[in-house]
Parts: C-alpha cells; structure tokens; sequence
C-alpha cells in the first residue's frame, strides 16, 4: 500500500514498512492503451498585464517594481492585515496567471502566504521577468472548465486512435482534481463527478483525488512537449484498452 503525508513542511511517502522523502510513486502502464488528457481551470484574466521583477523560485518579492501584494491591495482597496486574514479565499478567487508564449490558457498560481514585506508566496515557482495577470474565477467557470476538461479528453482519446482499425476496448477515467476547486464549489462539488459521467459515459469507471498541484501539459491536442505544475485545475485522463 502507498500513502503520503506531510508534518509541518516536509512531505513523506509511505510504502509498505518505510517511509521516505524526496521521493515519489507513479504507474507504469503497459500493453496496448489509448490515453485522452484533457486539463482545464477555469480563471479569466483581470486587468491588464504586470510583470515579475523579483522574485526567487516560489517567492514573489515585486510587481511592476513595486511590492508584490500591491497588486491586491489596488485591486481589493484594502490593507495588508485585512489580506492576511482573508489570504486563502483571495487566493482561490483571485490566483495570479503566468502567461506562456504559445499556450492558450494561463498557468495559475494559488498563494500561500503573504508576509508583512508585502511579498507572495506561491504554491509553485514564478520566474523573475514572467508576464501575469490578476485572474478571477467563480462556479459557473469553474464548472465550464469540468465539462470542456472532459470534451478535451475525449478529442485527445480520438485523435490519439486515428486510424486504429480495432477500437472499443474497455475504459476507466482517472481525475485529478485540484482541492481549491472544491472549496470553491462546496455543496456543488458534486455536479463535476456528474459532469464527467455526463459527457464520458455513466458507465465508465472513475477513480479520482482531489489535489495540491497536478503535472500535465496546458493541453493535450497539439502537445507541445512541455509539462507544468499547475494550481486550481482539473486533470482529466482516459484509459482505453
């Protein structure tokens, strides 16, 4: 059995009698299997474009050459002790967005702390020179994000068997669904599993964990050969065969 844990700011991984750090588990697939990814959030951009100029590794130190929490205290007019408090909410419904270049969507970045020099820590790295942009997100777009993470997923399994003669094999939907979303969404957490089971089939085995950060491409279609650590998206992979 395989379980993970995390005392203060350690993470460790149990596997059978030991437990380790610095360490993970995966699955190796073998065999003949067609796979669809589809990844989705949700956020739209807020405002116009800023730039990171300071920061080291997760910690965003200025914006606009200006201190990084700056920007929400503008945008929200309120100090900082108010932002402190209220920090976890602010950074489900207000992540900041790292653009790429040639990707379509943004890649989100969930704060985790806002010290009193007025710097961001965030849940993954954020590069010095990075353009972002404030992002909002609410249900209805969290929900969107579900079903087009889904429709994705499917065109990813299609495009993935163009031209296989023998298909129709047997399924199973692996998700990965970020915990911000389920904050979020509360009492209509519910209705992503139903959106999924809606668009993929009801039939479809699902197995899914809600997360702390998921790795995959910005998209599936037209892979481009890089993956990211994401925040507050859902991960959605189908296995046929």
């Amino acid at each position: 059995a395989e379980s993970g844990g995390q005392i203060g700011d350690i993470g460790y991984l149990y596997f059978n009698q030991e437990v380790f750090s610095d360490a993970a588990c995966g699955i190796l697939w073998g065999g003949k299997l067609n796979f669809g990814l589809g990844i989705k959030h949700g956020w739209e951009p807020l405002g116009k474009p800023r730039y990171v100029t300071k920061s080291s590794g997760n910690i965003v130190y200025e914006i606009d050459n200006a201190p990084a929490a700056n920007v929400y205290k503008e945008y929200l007019a309120c100090d900082l002790t108010k932002l402190k408090k209220e920090s976890k909410y602010i950074s489900i419904l207000y992540p900041i967005g790292i653009y790429l270049p040639g990707e379509e969507e943004y890649l989100l970045r969930n704060i985790l702390s806002i010290e009193d020099n007025g710097s961001l820590v965030f849940q993954g790295d954020v590069r010095q020179g990075s353009q972002i942009r404030l992002m909002i997100g609410t249900k209805e777009s969290c929900l969107t994000a579900t079903a087009q993470a889904a429709e994705e997923a499917e065109k990813d399994l299609l495009a993935q068997t163009r031209g296989v003669k023998k298909r129709g094999g047997k399924k199973f939907i692996l998700v990965f669904d970020s915990i911000s979303r389920y904050i979020l969404l509360r009492r209509d957490a519910h209705k992503e599993l139903e959106i999924i089971k809606e668009r993929l089939g009801n039939d479809v085995p699902i197995i899914g964990i809600y997360t702390y950060g998921e790795q995959a491409p910005l998209r599936a279609v037209s892979y481009r050969g890089q993956a990211y650590f994401h925040n507050q998206s859902i991960a959605i992979l189908i296995i046929e065969g």
